[in-house]
């Protein structure tokens, strides 16, 4: 039974893991026109680089834990079938 609330528990952190990576991705794009624009315009973009970098570095850690989720979801699923 606690192996089934740990099962559960990552996979509910993995859901999770999984929209932040979707909305980070939205961000990411969203961020990138606004660079775009900016640079068209003529205008400073350099905040808003700074910003995209701090997102995508954010980004890489939302692709991490899903991994780390994945993992750990694979190594239940091994002791589930000991």
């Amino acid at each position: 039974m606690a192996m089934n609330m740990q099962r559960e528990r990552i996979l509910e952190a993995l859901s999770l893991a999984e929209r932040h990576i979707g909305a980070g991705e939205c961000q990411l794009r969203l961020q990138r026109q606004v660079i775009a624009e900016l640079h068209r315009g003529g205008h400073d973009a350099a905040d808003a680089e700074v910003l995209l970098r701090s997102n995508e570095q954010t980004q890489k850690l939302h692709f991490a834990d899903r991994s780390r989720l994945l993992r750990e979801l694979a190594a239940s699923s091994g002791q589930q079938q000991a």
